[in-house]
């Protein structure tokens, strides 16, 4: 053995090279590696990640919140399905830790991390949006090529848009009493974890 470990088709060049994925940004790219030394003991587990193309399909859900001014809860959750998955939406509409009585906050995440098997996670990109109603200059907030997991099942914005910009009538995100949320997902590729 030489020694050496890699991969012979890491990622296809035209990818590599499309500025939407993120790899090349002004002809410079970063390369790193995670090397354990194990003092000639067996490692017990290893991760393996399955890559998807970077042309994963585009789930969106949009949730329709009626009465917006009659919500009481600390927060409210919208489920959906959306590759094999199952998802969720996390609104506090009155904020929660740094935005808590002064921000909406919105969280994207699993619905069920107790049931996804252990030591998997999702490498996903997802956004979260309140939309303008009228106009469509949205309130966007993006994640990329993040980590899910049961240990980590949800991420999202504490501070995504102030409660008074959120209620000005010339912001459009609510009219009559009605928001609109929308999540954007794709599913890169899961991690596992693999005996050795």
């Amino acid at each position: 053995m030489s020694g050496e470990v890699g991969f012979d088709k890491l990622v296809s060049l035209t990818d590599f090279t499309d500025a939407s994925n993120g790899c090349l940004m002004d002809d410079k790219c970063v390369f790193g590696a995670e090397v354990y030394v194990c003092n000639g003991r067996r490692v017990p587990r290893a991760d393996c990640l399955s890559i998807r193309k970077t042309t994963s399909k585009k789930y969106k859900h949009t949730w329709k919140i009626n009465f917006f001014s009659n919500l009481t809860d600390n927060y409210y959750t919208k489920q959906f399905t959306a590759g094999g998955r199952d998802w969720k939406i996390l609104l506090y509409h009155e904020g929660t830790g740094n935005g808590n009585g002064t921000h909406i906050s919105l969280y994207f995440g699993l619905a069920d991390p107790k049931s996804f098997p252990d030591g998997t996670k999702l490498s996903t990109n997802f956004s979260l949006r309140i939309l303008d109603q009228v106009h469509g200059r949205h309130y966007t907030s993006s994640w990329q090529k993040t980590l899910l997991s049961s240990s980590r099942s949800a991420l999202g914005w504490p501070r995504l848009i102030g409660l008074d910009d959120f209620r000005r009538e010339d912001k459009w995100c609510l009219k009559s009493d009605t928001c609109f949320l929308e999540a954007e997902l794709t599913i890169d590729g899961t991690a596992m974890v693999l005996n050795t």
